[in-house]
């Protein structure tokens, strides 16, 4: 089953969103290709916001439109699983 880049996104930051739930402020590095970075400026400049209210926004919109009790942990490990046999796969190409 092929994600989105929304779908990716989220799940990419599904342990952070775990981590805010605490009283802390964690601070992270968030790697990305240069063509998802160029879209997510771009949409930000449009609104007037920085590159990281963009994200959170993002998160957030999309945390709000599927709460947590949607998310299937199975599906995520499974969909974790398949993308870790692609990129050894690649290694070893």
């Amino acid at each position: 089953m092929e994600m989105s880049g929304r779908s990716l996104l989220i799940q990419q930051f599904l342990p952070m969103l775990a981590t805010y739930a605490s009283n802390q402020s964690p601070s992270y590095l968030l790697r990305m290709p240069n063509a998802l970075r160029t879209r997510l400026v771009a949409r930000a400049a449009a609104k007037k916001r920085s590159l990281h209210a963009e994200i959170l926004d993002i998160l957030q919109s999309s945390l709000d439109a599927n709460p947590a009790s949607d998310f299937d942990l199975n599906t995520l490990a499974e969909a974790v699983a398949a993308r870790v046999v692609v990129k050894l796969k690649e290694g070893k190409g």
